[in-house]
């Protein structure tokens, strides 16, 4: 059940991701292709064993690969679900050809957030180049960082409990960038 929410809520943040990369943001400068090379997956910015530490519990991963958006775009996803305690970090990375258009498309997405969710968003000082939480049923934290906008949602535990959680995960995420 947990993955069929998971997939759901996937598929309508890269909807959302993608639209933001296609046209509601303009780069900042023209767009050059991303090399292969460079994309660093999810799942290695948050291991196994950090994503256990943070959530606690008997923890599987499931990694969903890079999706290439054009030529000057990737994304990256990963959950990490842990099965006894009911709890997942779900993570998506945009990983842009220049800092420039990752900002300039984390910018609009920051704008617009509140108009889609209804929820006012919240700035998460000292992770990366900038970070906003969204608070509620959205559970995620935005961040971004040089070429990257990282998004961390956290499912499955009290609302007081999920800033923290996915602080932690941005943290060690950060750390491997």
């Amino acid at each position: 059940m947990m993955n069929r929410k998971f997939l759901t809520g996937l598929l309508l943040c890269l909807g959302l991701v993608t639209l933001f990369g296609a046209g509601c943001a303009k780069p900042a400068a023209p767009t050059k292709p991303l090399a292969a090379s460079s994309v660093t997956a999810a799942c290695d910015m948050l291991t196994l064993s950090d994503a256990t530490q943070i959530l606690g519990g008997n923890v599987s991963s499931s990694q969903n690969g890079t999706v290439p958006s054009g030529q000057s775009t990737a994304f990256t996803m990963c959950q990490y679900s842990s099965l006894d305690m009911n709890r997942s970090l779900n993570l998506l990375v945009r990983q842009s050809s220049s800092a420039e258009e990752a900002a300039a498309i984390y910018g609009q997405a920051k704008k617009n957030a509140p108009i889609m969710s209804g929820i006012a968003v919240q700035d998460v000082p000292g992770l990366g180049d900038g970070a906003f939480w969204i608070a509620d049923g959205f559970s995620q934290l935005n961040i971004l960082y040089k070429d990257r906008w990282i998004m961390i949602s956290v499912l499955g535990l009290q609302s007081d409990d999920r800033l923290g959680l996915a602080r932690a995960a941005a943290a060690r995420m950060l750390q491997r960038l």
